[in-house]
């Protein structure tokens, strides 16, 4: 996951690079990044890291977000929170929240676009954090009125393995322009799992000209680290 992270900061800074110029004198070593949980409710609104820490916003978060909701948050940690007594617990100053999309997974027998068969790229390798199976991972596309769909689809178990595929649904978007998103599974999504040592995940990438079929392997003893 610290590779992932990494990457995404990578990306952030970027984007952020006004902000931190305008609103505080940071260098790029005082930015962080994780995957986060919302919780609590209302005004008093704080983020649960996939890691276990707690910060706590020094401004309210906006009134659009739910507790529930899942980012990457980038931060700059300002110091140890009095709203806690554990060292985990951190007043933060948010300098982006990036929306990672959440969805249960689906069976083979389920419900979904029988095209979701369009090409998507998966960055690196999924991992697993605060429960999840998660993705970081990109797309073309061309009309932003256009939704794409994601999903994860579970097809068998055969010799201990769980077998399912990332899959990506343009809706009949062109493919013209990348973006990057990120989504989680929850694990508790996952049918098996107590009867099962790794995941087998494929996804259709490689280019338009020539697609191809790239596998992941994950040892579910990994859920535990």
């Amino acid at each position: 996951m610290r590779t992932v992270l990494s990457s995404l900061l990578g990306i952030l800074l970027l984007t952020i690079t006004t902000v931190s110029c305008t609103d505080g004198d940071f260098s790029e070593n005082s930015f962080e990044a994780d995957f986060c949980v919302v919780k609590g409710q209302g005004s008093w609104m704080f983020l649960l890291t996939d890691g276990g820490s707690l910060l706590y916003p020094t401004e309210s978060l906006d009134t659009s977000i739910s507790p529930g909701d899942r980012f990457v948050v980038t931060y700059v940690s300002l110091s140890k929170s009095e709203y806690s007594s554990d060292q985990q617990g951190y007043t933060v100053r948010v300098v982006n929240l990036q929306p990672v999309l959440v969805k249960d997974v689906n069976l083979s027998t389920d419900d979904v676009p029988v095209a979701a068969n369009d090409l998507v790229w998966v960055v690196n390798s999924p991992f697993f954090g605060g429960g999840y199976l998660n993705f970081e991972f990109k797309y073309m596309y061309s009309d932003l009125s256009i939704k794409h769909g994601i999903y994860l689809m579970q097809d068998s178990i055969r010799n201990r393995s769980i077998y399912l595929r990332f899959t990506h649904e343009a809706n009949g978007d062109a493919a013209i322009s990348t973006a990057s998103a990120l989504a989680s599974f929850p694990l508790s999504s996952i049918s098996g799992m107590a009867d099962a040592d790794s995941l087998v995940i494929q996804s259709r990438g490689g280019s338009q000209s020539s697609p191809r079929t790239i596998t992941y392997s994950i040892a579910l003893a990994d859920t535990l680290q």
